[in-house]
């Protein structure tokens, strides 16, 4: 039930940003609610995960690849992922409109973000390198 509420909510969260990516009003809906309550579930999932956890596991590859075979571990992982990749689609937005590069040249990277993260944002990064012929343009 956690995963199919989570999902959808970023996924309308999505669709809001890919349909109004300008609007203000859009952004601070996204982080001051969908990011918020995706980090509330996140810090009750992980609550409930801490008697679980073995700091240990931290350590190598084998160790996260045993975490994520104990209960809730891969909701706690999917919410992470979700929070985040949104985070990363509100920031494309808001940097593509202050660089003034256009709604349809950044779409696709919305649709990269959501479903591959960080991969859509090092496209749009490069997007933008070419637009502003400097990769280290002004984030905010």
């Amino acid at each position: 039930m956690l995963f199919n509420f989570s999902t959808v909510l970023a996924l309308l969260a999505w669709v809001y940003l890919v349909l109004f990516p300008s609007r203000p009003f859009t952004h601070k809906m996204i982080v001051g609610a969908v990011v918020a309550l995706l980090g509330l579930l996140y810090a009750s999932l992980l609550l409930d995960a801490l008697p679980l956890l073995d700091f240990a596991s931290f350590k190598s590859l084998n160790g996260w690849a045993a975490l994520l075979q104990k209960p809730g571990m891969p909701l706690l992982l999917w919410v992470h992922i979700l929070a985040f990749n949104l985070l990363a689609g509100v920031f494309i937005a808001a940097n593509a409109a202050k660089h003034g590069i256009s709604y349809m040249m950044v779409l696709p990277y919305f649709i990269f973000t959501a479903t591959l993260g960080p991969v859509g944002f090092i496209l749009y990064l490069l997007v933008r390198w070419n637009h502003t012929r400097n990769y280290f343009s002004d984030n905010f």
